[in-house]
């Protein structure tokens, strides 16, 4: 009986994860769109933590902090992003440029 309930939890757990991945992404662009960054930044290490890794997530972080100005925290998520992740290399490689004109400015 605990197997099968174990076994129960599990399938709708799986089914559900993605709904909620949806749901979560969803929310981010929609605090991005209107500018709301603080507001995105509050949740996405929710979100990092109900998925880790999921890269989306941690682009969205270093968007956030970037235009939060808290550039050391950005680049370190870009720096990250472009060792990491080849798809996301160009564009993670020039905010890291971009940050560090600001610094030298």
């Amino acid at each position: 009986m605990i197997l099968w309930i174990l076994r129960i939890s599990i399938s709708i757990k799986t089914q559900l994860s993605p709904k909620v991945l949806v749901k979560c992404k969803t929310r981010l662009a929609d605090w991005e769109s209107k500018g709301n960054y603080k507001e995105m930044l509050a949740n996405l290490d929710r979100y990092l933590e109900m998925y880790p890794g999921e890269i989306d997530f941690l682009w969205s972080k270093g968007v956030a902090l970037y235009k939060l100005k808290q550039f050391e925290d950005a680049r370190r998520v870009f720096l990250d992003l472009s060792r990491n992740e080849p798809e996301y290399k160009n564009s993670a490689d020039r905010y890291v440029a971009s940050i560090d004109e600001k610094e030298h400015a």
